[in-house]
């Protein structure tokens, strides 16, 4: 196995990671205390992970995800700088949509894409 990668891997970014971490406990209608009590640590450790200023272990990201009803992707997949898992998350938002305001959303990707090619 080769030792050197074709493409260096990505940087996590910490607060984009918490900030998917603090946006999926309000969808999940949770208080950063209701989620402490659940996970078993503090309400100042939920805190600094949704912050950013510490990243979480993938077990803490199981866990998160098992209080929330979700998968580790929906932390995961929107912080994520290859296209691939940009595109699998932005599928995953289009298909809560209604077909009109898919559409919408859909036609302003496509003008802002274009704008961004000149």
């Amino acid at each position: 196995m080769s030792s050197s990668l074709k493409h260096p891997p990505p940087q996590l970014d910490a607060k984009a990671l918490g900030s998917a971490l603090a946006a999926r406990r309000v969808r999940a209608q949770l208080s950063q205390e209701d989620v402490a009590e659940i996970l078993g640590i503090g309400q100042e450790a939920v805190s600094r992970l949704e912050r950013g200023v510490v990243v979480p272990s993938l077990q803490r990201l199981f866990e998160f995800a098992n209080a929330y009803g979700c998968g580790v992707d929906e932390f995961i997949l929107p912080v994520s700088a290859i296209p691939k898992d940009q595109a699998v998350w932005l599928s995953k938002r289009l298909g809560s949509l209604l077909p009109a305001d898919r559409e919408f959303v859909v036609e302003m990707v496509d003008k802002i894409c274009d704008r961004f090619k000149r």
